[in-house]
């Protein structure tokens, strides 16, 4: 009997607390990430990210990759001077492209350019892992990139 008012007790103080720290996130909206490469093409959208502010430069992303193939992608950043600096990890399988896992780590200035509000420029490198056939590790790429609110 004590063990459980004890762990009763217990539950309520904790919802107590995490209602608290809950009230505190922010959604920030959806950004969308694009290859800025100058290879003669139009842009090409990588990824959609929803950005969730919880405070002291604490922000949880999660998202897609826009391949055409469902490609969740998740992670963490934070905001270091003037830059927001992201981990992202996204993992495929699929009887096309095979079972492949991705680390991105991007780094985008939120310094307005060019005139605009909402246009933030940085860099994204990607360190993938394919596992199909055999597992490979393929070169690290890394691409300039712009980040903008996907539906301002």
């Amino acid at each position: 009997m004590k063990i459980g008012i004890m762990s009763l007790t217990l539950m309520i103080l904790l919802s107590c607390g995490l209602a608290e720290a809950q009230s505190d996130v922010t959604y920030l909206g959806e950004f969308c990430v694009v290859d800025n490469s100058p290879l003669g093409r139009p842009p090409v959208p990588l990824f959609k990210v929803g950005i969730l502010y919880y405070g002291d430069n604490h922000l949880a992303l999660n998202g897609e990759w826009q391949g055409g193939i469902p490609e969740p992608v998740y992670g963490s950043a934070m905001i270091s001077g003037e830059n927001l600096v992201a981990t992202l990890n996204s993992s495929l399988a699929s009887d096309t492209y095979g079972i492949s896992y991705r680390v991105s780590y991007l780094t985008v200035n939120l310094t307005p350019q060019d005139g605009s509000t909402m246009m933030f420029f940085g860099t994204i490198t990607f360190m993938t892992t394919t596992y199909h056939p055999t597992p490979a590790q393929q070169p690290a790429v890394q691409l300039p990139i712009y980040m903008v609110p996907c539906n301002p």
